[in-house]
């Protein structure tokens, strides 16, 4: 064997060699990592379909001992999960659809459109992003009330519709990234075979940003989902399921059951136990639409150019 050959097959392991140390310490991060996140949902999940004698044994630790669904049972009663499910549901698609409308035009405009003020206004947009909703609550509080809106959900549903609700500057610099990224050919395409400025916009920009689209309405219905904040601000008697965990009380139909019969009211771990069973049930629509809309989730992100 020639010297050039031994040398490249040196240098052949020694790559190879490094790629897989790479690949294995890769590996043990995305593990150490991975752990790290799922472990406390995997023991709430585990811990869901525990009698309460198997919170109390030490040798329980995933699979329980004495399996059980009246804990589930429970704890949807506690949190009056039907209704509060339709009122999250009805208030939360509206306001997405409302926040949708207002954040795709305002997007396409700063993308596509030249007029006075418009990179002064972007920046105000901005920073919305960076002022916490908690600075500006009394004055948005005061503004409502003199409205006599102050009880009802109208301030939520407005401030979707005008491009002022939850996290709306995000997504309009979404938007605005996305359409920016558009080939100008199409929309100066249409428009010279006689398209109008509307008509371009729903027929051929539209159709173009479905991933976008989608991804907007899955962050804005999570969000929405998951308020308490404006919920608490504005109309704090409305009962919808992220609110409806902290309020909820389990002891009132647990101690009915045979299984509790010996155990506090009070108990830590069990009135504990409920809630983590409550936020599962809050949490459990949002995990599925993600699953649904997974794809059009990371395409739109690639296309968008947002990282982190």
């Amino acid at each position: 064997m020639t010297d050039i050959k031994r040398r490249r097959l040196l240098y052949t392991a020694q790559r190879k060699t490094k790629q897989w140390g790479w690949s294995i310490i890769r590996t043990i991060f995305i593990l150490g990592f991975s752990f790290v996140i799922l472990y406390p949902l995997l023991t709430m999940i585990a811990r869901t379909f525990m009698d309460p004698k198997d919170l109390y044994d030490s040798s329980v630790l995933w699979i329980p001992k004495n399996f059980t669904l009246i804990n589930i049972e429970i704890a949807a009663k506690g949190m009056s999960y039907g209704s509060a499910f339709l009122n999250s549901l009805w208030t939360s698609v509206l306001a997405t659809l409302l926040q949708l409308f207002s954040c795709l035009t305002a997007g396409y405009a700063f993308a596509r459109y030249n007029f006075p003020g418009r990179n002064i206004l972007f920046v105000f947009v901005l920073a919305t992003l960076i002022i916490p909703p908690q600075l500006t609550m009394l004055s948005s509080y005061m503004y409502w009330s003199n409205l006599g809106l102050v009880g009802s959900q109208w301030p939520m549903m407005l401030m979707s519709a005008t491009g002022m609700g939850i996290r709306a500057g995000l997504f309009i610099y979404l938007f605005r990234q996305y359409f920016k990224g558009m080939p100008k050919e199409t929309e100066e395409a249409a428009m010279v075979d006689g398209a109008g400025h509307i008509r371009t916009f729903l027929s051929v920009m539209l159709p173009g940003a479905v991933t976008i689209i989608v991804t907007v309405t899955l962050f804005s219905f999570v969000w929405q989902w998951n308020d308490v904040f404006y919920v608490a601000l504005y109309d704090n008697k409305f009962m919808n399921l992220s609110n409806g965990i902290g309020s909820a009380s389990f002891a009132q139909y647990f101690m009915q059951y045979p299984e509790y019969a010996g155990f506090s009211q009070y108990d830590p771990i069990i009135t504990s136990n409920f809630t983590s069973i409550a936020a599962l049930l809050c949490v459990a629509p949002l995990v599925l639409l993600f699953v649904v809309l997974q794809r059009y989730f990371v395409e739109s992100v690639e296309r968008s150019g947002v990282v982190g």
